[in-house]
């Protein structure tokens, strides 16, 4: 059978197109079968976060005889910074040539030093200085998460454990440093390493978090203690006033890429003018996520 050219061209085209239609039918398949999979992957993490919170140990409260501090005309109040735990995260020495190494024990043991260092400061101010208040702020990436497939490939901990078992750890201790303050607030704000995906999303951005699950369950353990506060905005930034000093408070990975001083300075200027247009303003920007030197 003999065609003509444009019953050949006609045909060529329709074998095109057919073939497009397959490919593209198996491209879909491919998203429908990793969206059944990521579906089946957050419905039992749910289940299991459900369980974890049904048996969560509400800590009791136990008076304490805390270090008296005088009443002075002028009182200061501390302000301790926290970031980037990663909780969960495993870093082997072989991995690094010996030099340095990471997993959940030396996690707990960071953090035992960072009170023991945070008591051994204040401790000698508290009465010259008036301290009876802390700040504590935790700008986010508590947990390792789940976005990075080589993290969740090696992680010590998984996702659920990386909140709530992190979270009864800083319980206690926060609980430690309530030995010599009469009051504690704790701020903390969303980072990336919470997100429940890899792609970037801004609907519920800070409830759709990992890290937000951190906060509330740390909030939770500590219920019984009236004297601990906990500010856990529902945005991913959050502005706080500390006697009269405004701080504006962030992760940071919102603010772009390139040299850090300049990201630093062009975010800063326009944080400034985001804020100007409500009235407000802060005297500092704490932020994290660069893990490098300015």
């Amino acid at each position: 059978m003999k065609y003509t050219d444009n019953a050949l061209d006609e045909i060529v085209n329709l074998e095109r197109e057919v073939f497009s239609l397959k490919a593209q039918n198996a491209i879909l398949l491919k998203k429908y079968k990793m969206a059944q999979r990521d579906a089946s992957t957050q419905d039992r993490l749910v289940e299991y976060n459900n369980l974890v919170v049904d048996s969560i140990p509400f800590l009791a409260n136990i008076s304490l005889s805390q270090p008296t501090a005088p009443s002075i005309s002028d009182p200061e109040e501390a302000v301790l910074v926290c970031s980037c735990w990663h909780i969960g995260e495993v870093v082997k020495a072989n991995d690094m040539g010996g030099m340095n190494e990471y997993n959940m024990d030396i996690f707990v043991r960071r953090l035992q030093q960072l009170v023991d260092k945070t008591v051994g400061i204040v401790a000698p101010l508290q009465k010259s200085r008036g301290l009876k208040t802390l700040h504590l702020i935790h700008t986010g990436d508590a947990v390792g998460g789940i976005i990075h497939s080589e993290l969740t490939e090696s992680n010590d901990l998984n996702i659920v454990e990386q909140a709530h078992l992190g979270a009864l750890v800083t319980a206690q201790a926060i609980l430690e440093l309530r030995h010599y303050f009469s009051n504690i607030s704790f701020t903390g704000v969303i980072g990336n390493h919470g997100r429940i995906k890899e792609e970037r999303y801004f609907k519920n951005k800070a409830q759709v978090n990992w890290d937000y699950v951190f906060y509330n369950t740390l909030a939770t353990l500590l219920q019984n203690f009236p004297e601990i506060v906990f500010n856990i905005p529902l945005s991913y930034w959050t502005d706080i006033d500390i006697l009269s000093w405004k701080f504006l408070i962030q992760h940071g990975d919102s603010m772009g890429r390139g040299n850090l001083y300049n990201t630093l300075q062009r975010s800063t200027a326009k944080w400034r003018d985001i804020l100007a247009v409500q009235g407000k303003h802060f005297n500092y920007f704490i932020s994290s996520h660069y893990h490098t030197r300015a």
